[in-house]
């Protein structure tokens, strides 16, 4: 997982967005989502470091993507099968 906390601390000391990611391991992406995330809720180094890191990690981390309409048309194909095979095997 990566160091939030340590990717805002680092920006806050100037690194590049490319010096961090070398410095912590993550990808670049990781590093813009989490310093834009701190700017938009102003959140410093300081304040984040009085946070327990299980806070940190759920604010910072990445969310539950949606499904893509794709994915929702086999979920929706495969409850349509199955309610097709239940009524097809019940006693009538």
């Amino acid at each position: 997982m990566p160091s939030y906390l340590e990717i805002v601390r680092l920006n806050e000391l100037s690194f590049s967005q490319r010096k961090i990611s070398d410095m912590v391991g993550s990808g670049r992406p990781v590093i813009k989502r989490t310093i834009e995330t701190a700017k938009q809720h102003k959140l410093t180094y300081k304040e984040l470091s009085g946070w327990e890191a299980d806070r940190i990690d759920t604010f910072f981390g990445p969310k539950p993507s949606k499904p893509s309409q794709r994915e929702m048309q086999c979920i929706i194909q495969c409850r349509i099968m199955r309610l097709c095979r239940s009524r097809s095997h019940s006693p009538v």
